[in-house]
């Protein structure tokens, strides 16, 4: 279930100029904030022909090639993201003056890495994103990079790595410009998942109930986020002992995330995982282990028609 807290940046990236827009800027705009409201198909049928067109200058097209790349990641579609942030990373590559977006694209493009399996070439990913921040000083950049492998490190039950890279984290957060709630949100998140570790379950509850708090402020209740907040709050409340609460939130969780990302999605595959977890622990264990026979036999499926393993990425190749 943790790794997909990984997807928590995605809607931080990518500023875009409002005033002075041609239509094409405009559609690029207006695909951005399709984005940030988990409208993924939705950006990919706006991007499609602004690639395919001419009217984008290099630094948009770049722009609008990280859009496609997430909308892509976020709806399953590993091979086309993967396709999308290698045309990303070449137009940012190609001036310094593009190095953020250049970091950006590394950042979502480890976030894939780890994602399908590849937790190593993800942290490498993620420490060039990060030097490339540092080096031009950018301390929003380091913050969402820094939670980022901060998240790895607690996957890897590397706990005191983790705390490092949070406290850098939001050490950069006191100074850096542009930062929203959403970032705040996601940092929050990270925290309870090492109070968590920690077992910390009062701290963990209250961190992911302040994150859920803010994330239903911004987007709503209807919004992959927000789904995703009600499934980690419902995990500490499991783990602290509340299964109860666990299982409310739970299935809150996972009726958002059904009409948000939708059932054919990483994302609501591993909150069912969860719920099973909560399910078997309340009791219902014949309930619990058909439905994460399910949903594991659905992870396969994902993971098997993307056929994950079967392409590796030159930019990962070039890291290992």
């Amino acid at each position: 279930m943790r790794r997909v807290s990984l997807h928590l940046f995605l809607i931080a990236l990518i500023s875009l100029p409002v005033m002075g827009q041609d239509n094409a800027q405009r559609e690029l705009q207006q695909a951005f904030q399709l984005n940030g409201q988990g409208q993924f198909a939705q950006v990919i049928e706006r991007i499609k022909p602004l690639i395919s067109g001419s009217t984008l200058s290099e630094r948009d097209l770049g722009r609008a090639w990280l859009q496609l790349a997430m909308a892509y990641h976020q709806e399953g579609r590993y091979q086309e993201a993967t396709t999308a942030y290698e045309q990303t990373l070449r137009f940012a590559g190609s001036d310094l003056k593009y190095a953020a977006q250049y970091a950006e694209a590394l950042h979502s493009f480890a976030i894939l890495y780890r994602d399908t399996g590849d937790a190593e070439t993800a942290r490498k990913m993620l420490a060039k994103a990060l030097s490339v921040y540092a080096e031009i000083d950018a301390r929003a950049g380091v913050t969402e990079v820094c939670r980022s492998l901060a998240d790895i490190a607690l996957g890897q039950k590397h706990t005191k790595e983790a705390r490092g890279y949070l406290q850098r984290a939001f050490d950069a957060s006191k100074d850096a410009n542009g930062l929203n709630d959403d970032t705040f949100a996601a940092l929050l998140s990270t925290q309870g998942w090492l109070n968590e570790t920690d077992k910390n379950y009062a701290a963990a509850e209250s961190d992911f109930q302040h994150a859920l708090t803010l994330w239903k402020k911004i987007h709503g209740e209807q919004h992959f986020l927000v789904g995703w907040g009600y499934m980690l709050l419902g995990k500490s409340n499991e783990e602290a002992g509340d299964v109860r609460d666990a299982l409310d939130n739970m299935r809150k969780g996972i009726g958002v995330l059904e009409k948000t990302p939708g059932r054919n999605n990483i994302m609501f595959i591993e909150g069912e995982l969860a719920y099973a977890g909560a399910l078997d622990a309340s009791g219902s264990h014949a309930e619990a282990r058909e439905l994460k026979t399910a949903a594991e036999e659905a992870l396969r499926n994902l993971f098997r028609s993307q056929c994950i393993q079967c392409r590796v990425s030159a930019v990962a190749v070039s890291l290992r």
